[in-house]
């Protein structure tokens, strides 16, 4: 878990981590945003493709942020839907669905689809476009997170890739490594940033 002093944003050790959620009552509103990603990862494979990712995040009654949920896992476009609808099952009409908005037509019409099958569940979607670079997005995030008010459920982190559960150290791994700067290989990901970002960013 060693890296240079200066590199990051963030440390794992400013996120104040609870034993339980807050009750809905200090809760002003939760969303559960994703980082899309469709690649599936081979064994000839040379490199490591991205994830596809979520976090459930809820804004509180008093400023502060509290992360329930942290999931990421390498699926194809055919399993967006029903991944994302499971979640929404488990979370409830309660939580918002964020999805990113990607200019390409095969994704606006991957989202498309997505959105319908959403909506008549009877869960509400939106899409989040952003202008800003990764870095920027997640500046306002990091500093939340520096000044004490990222709060975060123990272990409450899934790998479902790699068979991690119940636990942080990926999570925590990646946001530390995070410096906006494109990187390669299994610690170049920043999949679960970019939805922490846009999370935050529906909620802010």
């Amino acid at each position: 878990e060693a890296r240079p002093a200066g590199e990051g944003l963030v440390r794992r050790e400013a996120f104040k981590e609870a034993d339980i959620e807050p009750p809905w009552n200090e809760v002003v509103k939760t969303v559960r945003a994703y980082d899309f990603a469709s690649t599936k990862k081979t064994k000839d494979m040379l490199y490591d493709p991205d994830y596809f990712a979520s976090v459930k995040i809820s804004k509180l009654r008093s400023g502060d942020y509290f992360i329930h949920d942290i999931q990421r896992t390498r699926i194809g476009v055919e399993s967006w839907a029903k991944t994302i609808l499971d979640n929404a099952v488990r979370d409830g009409y309660k939580v918002d669905v964020i999805i990113p908005l990607d200019p390409g037509a095969s994704a606006k019409f991957a989202n498309s689809q997505i959105k319908k099958a959403i909506l008549t569940e009877g869960f509400v979607v939106r899409e989040m476009k952003t202008s800003m670079d990764k870095l920027n997005r997640f500046r306002p995030v990091a500093a939340f997170i520096n000044n004490g008010y990222m709060h975060i459920l123990k272990n409450c982190g899934n790998d479902l890739e790699n068979g991690i559960v119940n636990e942080l150290n990926f999570f925590y791994s990646e946001v530390e490594s995070f410096t906006g700067e494109r990187k390669s290989g299994k610690n170049g990901h920043d999949d679960m940033v970019d939805a922490l970002s846009d999370g935050y960013a529906a909620l802010a």
